[in-house]
């Protein structure tokens, strides 16, 4: 910051850190970018949505994208919990799942267990956003059975 002078600022809620500042997913991040005179004693940070507080864990200033990051060996994602699952009355089931709002999922299936996790297929994919994922599968009563998996990179 330059006293009295122009800066520019930047500021990404909720990057993925695992990408480059220039590749964010804007649907689940918000970058913000400001300039002028930035001489400040406080900031605030805004709530958000009534449903959806944002919960601060980190808030790291710097003068690069590189200066903020975390080492890449301290980088930890919690797995995706499952909240519910049912059968419809299509004979579809429909699984209910979140996981970091940001981190990619792939939603694996096979119809047997003890089948090596690369050979069993991807039937949907996607980013976790701030609502948890809804998913229906309607091809599962074409099997005997089928097993699921949701596998984060």
């Amino acid at each position: 910051m330059i006293p009295g002078g122009e800066d520019t600022m930047t500021a990404w809620l909720d990057p993925n850190t695992a990408t480059d500042e220039y590749n964010q997913n804007t649907t689940n991040t918000y970058i913000g970018t400001l300039s002028g005179n930035f001489s400040f004693d406080r900031f605030f940070l805004r709530g958000g949505p009534t449903t959806n507080q944002f919960d601060y864990s980190d808030i790291t200033f710097g003068t690069t994208w590189a200066s903020v990051l975390p080492p890449a060996a301290s980088v930890i994602f919690s797995p995706p919990v499952v909240q519910n699952t049912a059968f419809l009355q299509n004979g579809a089931l429909n699984f209910v799942f979140n996981g970091p709002a940001g981190q990619s999922y792939f939603i694996l299936a096979s119809t047997n267990l003890l089948t090596p996790l690369a050979d069993w297929t991807t039937i949907s994919t996607g980013t976790f956003g701030f609502e948890p994922v809804n998913y229906a599968d309607t091809s599962v009563s074409n099997f005997q059975s089928r097993f699921y998996r949701i596998s984060c990179p």
